[in-house]
């Protein structure tokens, strides 16, 4: 742009063809695709998942459903959308969130969303990545990029995201819209990161009509780590790790983490998931000031979920594209996994991370079945 800032990216291509980026400064990262030209020509309800702080620099979260009626002419309504929130441990719950949409002149589209008491208004530009109305029939068709634009005051955070094309159930969203084994990868404040891989059973056979909940998961909460913890544990002869469906329209209450190992296990928390499609969606904690966020992907079924140790060896592109603690600078890599043989199997890595073109080399050991990749929600 003749006259402004510049800046320099370094980039890695996926197999899917997304780019996955980071600033020269290694201070922000993020994703590039193709641009979209043809959006909302039918009726379509959005799940999303924003993130970002408020104005006392505190972490949060944002997540929910937006049904947006068809574009009339260059702009369109939303209406009966739902929001849940988190700012600093603080958690709100929104009906009836209303909203208007509109196509600026720069080929960006502009977003109000009114909710709540006062009303609180929220406002958002976004692009449209890819995807064709006529076609969509699955997560991924459609996805729109969007940051907020008010100015950070008491009521407004700073917020940006995705929002994921929901696909529609002909008998609504329940508890056997997730049933199958499905991966989750959170982030929150302080450094707290972690990793689940669970099978939720797609019943509503337990109290409350919950369905059940099982699995493992990884986390490092700051320095503290939870390493391959199985939930749940032995002593919780009642399962606390439970799903229900809260709304037909997609709304769930999932419990994850906690720390279900020792004789006296800390029960998981609460986190409400607004779902993009079966087994997917975006999820965002209700109990604690990490304010944690993430997605949860469908592992893909072509394998009935096993996979073998000769799938794992190949070319790999990885990118922060959140971090849980501002001072740990984005990177991304080019990575080439090989394997030398070995009792457990035993795989070699070598690459390039960015920024400053850092040479990778190392070998690790995998003693457990590998999981597959998951896509975006």
């Amino acid at each position: 742009m003749s006259g402004g800032a510049t800046d320099t990216y370094t980039a890695v291509l996926t197999s899917a063809g997304i780019v996955r980026l980071i600033d020269s400064a290694g201070t922000g990262s993020g994703t590039l695709q193709p641009s979209g030209t043809d959006f909302n020509k039918n009726a379509q309800t959005f799940a999303f998942g924003f993130t970002g702080v408020d104005s006392d620099n505190n972490r949060a979260g944002y997540v929910g459903l937006l049904p947006m009626s068809p574009i009339n002419a260059t702009s369109g309504n939303i209406a009966g959308g739902m929001i849940d929130s988190n700012d600093n441990g603080r958690a709100n719950s929104y009906s009836s969130v209303t909203g208007t949409y509109k196509l600026n002149a720069n080929g960006s589209w502009g977003m109000t969303l009114t909710f709540g008491s006062g009303p609180t208004t929220l406002d958002f530009d976004f692009y449209v990545s890819s995807g064709s109305t006529q076609s969509q029939t699955k997560p991924g068709d459609l996805t729109l990029y969007a940051i907020s634009t008010d100015p950070v005051d008491s009521t407004h955070p700073a917020l940006s995201g995705s929002m994921a094309y929901q696909v529609p159930m002909s008998s609504g969203y329940t508890n056997a819209s997730f049933n199958g084994t499905s991966v989750s990868a959170l982030t929150g404040a302080n450094a707290n990161v972690s990793l689940t891989v669970g099978q939720t059973d797609g019943t509503s056979g337990g109290t409350g009509g919950t369905g059940g909940l099982t699995g493992s998961f990884d986390q490092n909460n700051n320095g503290t780590i939870i390493s391959a913890a199985a939930f749940p544990g032995g002593s919780q002869t009642t399962n606390p790790y439970t799903y229900v469906a809260t709304s037909s329209a997609g709304r769930y209450i999932f419990y994850l983490l906690g720390n279900p190992t020792g004789s006296s296990p800390v029960n998981p928390i609460p986190f409400v998931l607004y779902a993009s499609g079966a087994n997917r969606g975006f999820l965002l904690d209700q109990n604690s000031s990490s304010v944690i966020t993430g997605a949860m992907y469908p592992q893909p079924t072509l394998k009935n979920f096993s996979y073998t140790f000769t799938e794992l060896p190949g070319v790999f592109a990885a990118a922060t594209l959140s971090n849980s603690d501002p001072s740990i600078a984005p990177v991304v890599q080019n990575l080439l996994v090989t394997s030398p043989g070995g009792t457990p199997p035993v795989y070699n890595v070598a690459g390039t991370q960015n920024p400053n073109s850092v040479a990778l080399a190392g070998s690790y050991t995998v003693n457990d079945t590998p999981r597959a990749p998951a896509p975006s929600p």
